[in-house]
C-alpha cells in the first residue's frame, strides 16, 4: 500500500478527516470534490486514491481514522530524522508493497539508533482488535 498520497496534505487537515470519519460525518467513497471541502485542492487527489485503497481494504471510517492518525503521529515522530519515515502493510491479504512482518521487525529493531515506532491493527477470528496509539516503548 502506498501512503505517499498522505504526505502531501497538512497534519491539521489529516486529523480534521480523522475526526470527520470516526463522526461519521464523512464516509467511504470519498471523491476529489469532496475531499477538497477539507484539503487543499492539490492534496484532494493523490489523497482520494489513498482512501480508495483503505476502502478496497474493506476498513471501516473509524479505522481508517486510525491510519491517518497514525501517519500523522509517524511523521511527527520522524521530524528531524535522519532516516525516512516506512508504512509497511503486511498479512495474508495484503497487495501491493507487502513485506513480511518479521523481517521488517527485525530491520527496524536492528538499524533503529535511538527508538522504533510500531502501530498494530490485527483481526482474530473475525474480531478486530486495535491497540491504543500513543506514548513510546
Amino acid at each position: 500500500m502506498d501512503f505517499g498520497g498522505l504526505s502531501g496534505v497538512d497534519r491539521s487537515d489529516l486529523l480534521r478527516l480523522a475526526d470527520l470519519l470516526d463522526a461519521g460525518l464523512l464516509k467511504p467513497p470519498m471523491g476529489t470534490l469532496t475531499l477538497r471541502e477539507y484539503v487543499a485542492a492539490a492534496s484532494a487527489a493523490s489523497l482520494v486514491e489513498c482512501l480508495a485503497e483503505l476502502t478496497r481494504q474493506d476498513l471501516p471510517p473509524a479505522h481508517m481514522a486510525l491510519v491517518l492518525r497514525a501517519f500523522v503521529g509517524g511523521t511527527r515522530a520522524a521530524e528531524g530524522a535522519t532516516a525516512p519515515l516506512e508504512i509497511v502493510v503486511s498479512g495474508p491479504d495484503a497487495t501491493g508493497g507487502a513485506r513480511d512482518t518479521g523481517v521488517v521487525m527485525r530491520q527496524l529493531f536492528n538499524g533503529a539508533r535511538s527508538r522504533v515506532m510500531a502501530v498494530g491493527f490485527a483481526v482474530h477470528q473475525g474480531e478486530v482488535s486495535v491497540p491504543s496509539v500513543g506514548g513510546t516503548a
